[in-house]
C-alpha cells in the first residue's frame, strides 16, 4: 500500500493511500501497529478526490472523546448532544450514544457502520439527511441543516 503524508502532529497522524488496494493495506497495518502502539487507526474516503485516507489517532485525542469532553464540561448528556459527519472517521462519535446527522454524501462504508450500530443498540439517534427539506440537497451543510432542523423537531 503506498502512502503519502497528508498531515502530522503530536495527536494524530494522516496518510492518503490507495483506495483501491485498502483491504490489504489495512490488515497489514493493524497487524503491524495493534498492541504496539495506543492508537485508533481509521479509514475513510474522500469522496471528493477519490482518495483513501489512514488515519492514526491517540486514543485521547479522537473526536469522540473531544465530543465527550465538552458534554461533560457543560454539563450536558450524550443525547443533548449533536454530531454531524460523513466520513469513515466519524463512525466513533456517531455511535457513541450522541445524537447524530449522516448527510447524504456519507461514505458508504460510514453509513453501513451506523446502520450495524443502530441494529445493536436501538437507543442510538441518528438522522440520515434525505434532501427533502425545504429544497435542499442534503449534502454538506444543507444535510446538517436538515439534520438539525429534523432532529430538533424529535427532541423538543
Amino acid at each position: 500500500m503506498e502512502c503519502g503524508n497528508r498531515n502530522l502532529n503530536q495527536f494524530r497522524q494522516s496518510y492518503y493511500v490507495d483506495h483501491s488496494k485498502k483491504d490489504e493495506g489495512l490488515a497489514r497495518v493493524d497487524q503491524l501497529v495493534k498492541g504496539k502502539f495506543d492508537v485508533v487507526i481509521v479509514y475513510s474516503f474522500d469522496s471528493q478526490d477519490g482518495k483513501g485516507l489512514l488515519d492514526f489517532l491517540a486514543t485521547s485525542a479522537t473526536k469522540r472523546t473531544a465530543l465527550e469532553y465538552v458534554a461533560e464540561a457543560f454539563g450536558a448528556a450524550k443525547q443533548d448532544v449533536v454530531f454531524c459527519g460523513d466520513s469513515g472517521n466519524d463512525t466513533f462519535p456517531l455511535t457513541a450514544g450522541f445524537c447524530g446527522v449522516l448527510v447524504r454524501n456519507s461514505d458508504n462504508q460510514l453509513v453501513d457502520n451506523v446502520k450495524i450500530a443502530m441494529d445493536e443498540d436501538p437507543n442510538l439517534k441518528v438522522y440520515f439527511a434525505k434532501g427533502d427539506f425545504k429544497g435542499l440537497k442534503a449534502y454538506y451543510t444543507s444535510g446538517v441543516i436538515e439534520g438539525l432542523t429534523t432532529l430538533g423537531s424529535l427532541i423538543d
